[in-house]
């Protein structure tokens, strides 16, 4: 019995659920774009931030940490170790 009381209720919030987006997918203008677009904007804000922010610091770490490679990759020639890696950085 208490099974099918819970199955039944299950079963009721699906239709719920389904029809509200059905109706609200074939009727988009029930949507408020103030309470959709709130959420997206601010998703996207901290994505950007947090992709810049450990975009530079993987620059700074990489330029900082592998002049020690490129001097010892061309063979100690400093010069053009340190232009690769100023290279790199802005590229990066």
């Amino acid at each position: 019995m208490l099974d099918v009381t819970i199955f039944s209720l299950f079963i009721e919030n699906i239709e719920i659920i389904s029809d509200s987006f059905i109706a609200t997918f074939f009727n988009p203008s029930k949507i408020d774009p103030k309470e959709t677009m709130t959420p997206i904007v601010w998703t996207c804000l901290t994505y950007l931030l947090s992709s810049i922010s450990l975009t530079v610091w993987v620059a700074r770490t990489l330029h900082k940490n592998g002049r020690i490679f490129l001097v010892d990759s061309f063979l100690g020639n400093e010069a053009l170790a340190d232009s690769i890696n100023h290279l790199l950085f802005v590229g990066f």
